[in-house]
């Protein structure tokens, strides 16, 4: 018969399989998530009729992580071509990282930027597209940009999953970039720039949580949603489902979806530790009988 020790060995060594291999299988990790701090708005700004488009706001940053939505819309197709290589979105005079940009035509635009590590404290949030972005009557052009301050982000591997699309009448899915990599704790910032009536957040996530950042409606629409995702917001594929709600009878939009990666629990460096050691572990055993 076995001896006690053999009974511990080999249920050690199950053990640190089953840990090791749920990691590397994706299955997520109890984690933490990420916080969202101080937000802040430039408000609506008027297109101008010719002429470089820009805008700026005091910010006060309390996070370790920025995120910076934008959205505009024109009633009168006179949204010309934007060049995303050309927008340059300042803070602190440091320069944001593009995550996502869209463009529909020459009607909606929406992008998402990010920063990491900035500075903490209250400094100008500027936003220049470096051209004219609508060429058209300065009343029927509008946009907005809003930052929102983040701890906890994954700074090493920030984004989890990305969705640009010019479809507006439908429900939108995000997906992860690898599998397992969007989770519970992640975090979610939209840019929608419509066409058409719409209510103001246009889409909500499935636990409808999302706080509508900011809006403009129903002349030249455009709006934007965030939240920090919950395990009902994440179907069973590990994607996040946008939920389109409102009037979207002759819709059309932009929208930038961008999910950001909370850090990771120390808890999955222990699990995996553990799983290894579970399976390096030993002891003599012997049979008697």
């Amino acid at each position: 018969m076995f001896t006690k020790s053999y009974y511990v060995t080999r249920t050690l060594g199950l053990c640190g399989g089953l840990a090791i291999a749920l990691l590397l299988r994706g299955v997520p990790v109890a984690q933490g998530a990420i916080i969202v701090g101080n937000t802040g708005t430039s408000g609506n700004l008027d297109s101008v009729d010719a002429g470089n488009e820009s805008g700026s706001f005091s910010f006060d940053n309390n996070g370790e992580f920025l995120v910076v939505t934008m959205a505009g819309a024109s009633n009168d197709n006179s949204v010309p071509t934007v060049n995303a290589a050309n927008i340059s979105v300042t803070f602190n005079s440091v320069a944001l990282t593009l995550a996502g940009f869209q463009q529909r035509s020459n009607d909606q635009i929406a992008g998402v930027w990010y920063l990491t590590n900035p500075a903490v404290g209250e400094f100008t949030l500027s936003l220049n597209f470096n051209q004219n972005a609508f060429t058209g009557d300065a009343t029927t052009g509008d946009w907005q940009f809003g930052a929102i301050s983040l701890s906890n982000v994954n700074e090493s591997d920030p984004i989890a999953g990305l969705l640009t699309t010019n479809s507006g009448t439908a429900d939108q899915t995000i997906t992860p970039q690898t599998p397992g990599e969007i989770n519970s704790g992640d975090f979610l910032a939209v840019g929608i720039g419509t066409t058409g009536n719409h209510t103001a957040n246009h889409y909500q996530t499935v636990s409808t949580l999302q706080t509508d950042f900011y809006s403009e409606d129903p002349a030249s629409p455009y709006s934007s949603i965030y939240q920090v995702l919950t395990a009902a917001d994440i179907d069973g594929l590990g994607s996040v489902l946008l939920d389109e709600v409102g009037n979207t009878i002759g819709t059309s939009q932009a929208t930038v979806g961008v999910v950001f990666n909370v850090v990771p629990e120390p808890t999955s460096v222990v699990l995996l530790s553990m799983g290894f050691a579970m399976l390096i572990y030993r002891p003599k055993s012997s049979r008697r009988g």
